[in-house]
């Protein structure tokens, strides 16, 4: 009953940050200069980026170069691979600009809020190096040059499903943007070029069609499978299906490419476990290895193992394509920091500790982690893993 307890005590926190209503330390200051150290910690050597303020996602092109959004300022911050400030992107127009080291990050000057973004939550790059900036209260997504430059927003007033809450959008190489909206409890599909593509999860009444819809229709949550709760990121997976961050429900769901149900990840609502990919029931949060509190983000390495933020539990998971969860990565309740397959993971500022993440990007050796409360990125070496531990064999 105790870790009952303690896991919707996270739920209902990170549920109330996610809507704006946690208080957060520092959003009424302005972000100074980005400052970057390295530290090693259970092993692993972790690079800090702070000087932010509210990070929720991160960017990450092919030279290692990171795109921040700040969700309270209206800004889109370029850092180098080695993580030094290189421009700022101030808002839809005028492209970037050169950020002098020497000097602050401009403050937020309420005179030229509406020449800023709206909110930018997510900034995701395609193939050609194009940028897809998320703003979560103009509820819309614009497409940007390498240059910072405006080509198009996606969609129209005239689609079937407006977006009212729109949270991440991942562009793929065959030409499709997914879009998660938070408010609305779904994944909308777009072409590059901003035609509207489909919709999946319930509509009115809870009807949970198999495939995109083209329909016009309310929405509502719903913890069916199929169905969303403030959904988040949504990709395919090395096997070509549909990933989606079903936050609130509390579990990955994957689909195939036309949208049809193909199962869900998480911790069995009727004390079951954690049993790979499932057809049938409703997950429920647990602290326990396998299972999940707030799913908002997730990325695979090379092999294609899954990495999962978890922004209730503070961690991230590592599982095989099949589903098995191998371990987690955080602070133990016992103060380590590192890999483990058991215990329970605590929020904490110390390096490799998380304080309600929200993002993840793999690159090579590395994870990158947007951790959202601590107001920094962590950058997290995996070399020193336990490879027997971790590869998927014994743990």
């Amino acid at each position: 009953m105790r870790r009952y307890g303690q896991v919707v005590a996270r739920y209902v926190r990170a549920a109330l940050a996610m809507l704006g209503l946690a208080a957060r330390n520092g959003d009424n200051e302005a972000s100074g200069t980005i400052a970057s150290r390295t530290f090693i910690a259970g092993g692993h050597e972790i690079i800090i980026l702070s000087g932010m303020k509210r990070v929720y996602n991160l960017g990450l092109d092919s030279r290692g170069e990171l795109y921040l959004p700040q969700f309270i300022e209206g800004t889109v911050l370029k850092l180098s691979s080695a993580g030094d400030l290189r421009a700022i992107l101030y808002g839809p127009v005028g492209g970037w600009c050169v950020h002098l080291q020497q000097s602050p990050l401009r403050k937020h000057d309420k005179s030229d809020a509406g020449r800023r973004f709206d909110r930018p939550h997510t900034v995701t790059l395609d193939q050609d190096g194009n940028l897809y900036i998320v703003e979560y209260k103009a509820g819309r997504i614009g497409k940007f040059t390498a240059d910072g430059e405006l080509i198009r927003y996606l969609g129209s007033p005239s689609d079937p499903a407006v977006l009212h809450g729109p949270v991440a959008a991942w562009p793929e190489p065959d030409g499709y943007v997914y879009v998660g909206d938070a408010r609305a409890h779904i994944v909308v599909r777009y072409c590059s070029d901003g035609t509207f593509a489909g919709w999946i999860g319930a509509g009115e009444g809870g009807d949970i069609w198999s495939g995109f819809r083209f329909d016009r229709l309310a929405t509502v949550a719903s913890a069916e499978p199929g169905g969303f709760n403030n959904p988040h990121l949504a990709r395919y997976g090395p096997d070509g299906s549909l990933h989606v961050a079903d936050t609130n429900n509390n579990r990955l769901q994957k689909f195939t490419k036309d949208g049809c149900f193909a199962g869900w990840l998480g911790w069995s609502d009727e004390n079951t476990g954690a049993c790979g990919w499932q057809m049938h029931g409703r997950a429920a949060p647990d602290i326990r290895t396998g299972a999940f509190a707030s799913p908002v983000s997730f990325d695979f390495d090379a092999d294609d193992h899954l990495y999962v933020v978890e922004n209730a539990n503070c961690r991230v998971q590592k599982f095989t394509a099949a589903g098995r969860a191998i371990a987690w990565f955080g602070c133990a309740s016992d103060g380590t920091i590192g890999w483990r397959s058991g215990g329970t993971c605590v929020p904490g500022s110390e390096p490799g500790a998380f304080r309600f993440p929200y993002d993840i990007r793999v690159s090579g050796d590395r994870m990158y982690v947007s951790d959202t409360h601590n107001a920094r990125v962590q950058i997290i070496s995996m070399k020193s893993m336990d490879a027997a531990g971790l590869s998927g064999g014994s743990a």
